[in-house]
């Protein structure tokens, strides 16, 4: 059960680290890491099925996410379509497109090789080391990125982009560069997600950015409440386990019998709490509230 639970939470995080990068580093309310989320499996699997190898499909599956990305990005670019309008019409058009592109609502992943199929060990353990290399390296690589220059100019462009572009920044680039990077990462947890699974659903993001963003919020709790000194990569590390909490009340609804929508409910609840109390959790950028 615990390595059930580690696994699912590993999957997982790339679609936080996703929304913790464009909701509390851009400051932008972006939904379309729940398209991203499927567009990425969707792109892994009909290059599969078009006889690519694993490795190829995984990046082709990036793609795919990244492409996602930047058309959003497009959308906001100059502040001429809000944020959450330009998401929501993501939404509204990728769920088309991808049931077009997997030309049927589901497609099993079994018959396909993966990279996972060539060793001998049980397939819990190998998905489990598997996911934590992946992981990890994501966690490192993005920390790096977050910590560095770049990453310093994203939060600028956060906290007052209009400043930011009257300073003689390129706010555009910038957000361009930040929902690129947010929905490749949720691309690649809707990869890891299909491979887990052992397929491919057209619905399989259904709830996913409510769900990104309540793991989110408890995380900047948990940060500000246990760490002392915080820091990018304190902060990504408080987001798997808030992520890790939320897999093991999952799994003990399922063990208690109960309906795991019923936790998708009490997350909502949660939400709503903790906006009423503190309304600047999410502090969306000067111009956008």
């Amino acid at each position: 059960m615990l390595t059930n639970i580690i696994l699912q939470t590993l999957v997982f995080l790339p679609l936080i680290y996703g929304v913790y990068l464009s909701y509390y580093i851009l400051r932008i309310p972006d939904l379309t890491v729940e398209s991203s989320f499927v567009t990425g499996a969707v792109f892994f699997t009909r290059a599969l099925e078009q006889g690519a190898g694993p490795v190829s499909a995984i990046v082709i599956g990036l793609v795919g996410g990244i492409i996602v990305g930047f058309s959003v990005s497009l959308l906001q670019a100059k502040e001429r379509i809000p944020p959450l309008i330009s998401g929501i019409l993501m939404l509204f058009m990728m769920y088309p497109l991808n049931l077009i592109l997997l030309n049927r609502p589901n497609v099993s992943l079994l018959s396909y090789e993966s990279y996972y199929s060539v060793s001998d060990y049980s397939s819990d353990t190998v998905h489990l080391v598997g996911a934590a290399v992946i992981l990890g390296s994501v966690t490192l690589i993005l920390s790096a990125t977050l910590s560095s220059k770049i990453g310093l100019m994203l939060r600028a462009f956060g906290v007052n982009g209009r400043l930011f572009q009257m300073l003689g920044k390129k706010s555009d680039y910038y957000r361009s560069f930040g929902l690129i990077l947010s929905n490749a990462l949720a691309g690649l947890s809707g990869i890891m997600t299909a491979l887990l699974n052992g397929y491919t659903d057209i619905n399989m993001g259904v709830g996913m950015a409510l769900v990104g963003i309540g793991v989110v919020i408890i995380g900047h709790h948990l940060e500000e409440r246990f760490v002392v000194r915080s820091t990018i990569l304190k902060a990504l590390m408080c987001c798997f386990f808030a992520a890790f909490l939320y897999f093991m009340a999952m799994h003990l609804c399922l063990f208690l019998g109960l309906n795991p929508l019923y936790l998708k409910i009490v997350m909502a609840g949660i939400l709503i709490i903790l906006l009423m109390v503190q309304p600047n959790q999410i502090m969306l950028r000067r111009g956008q509230s």
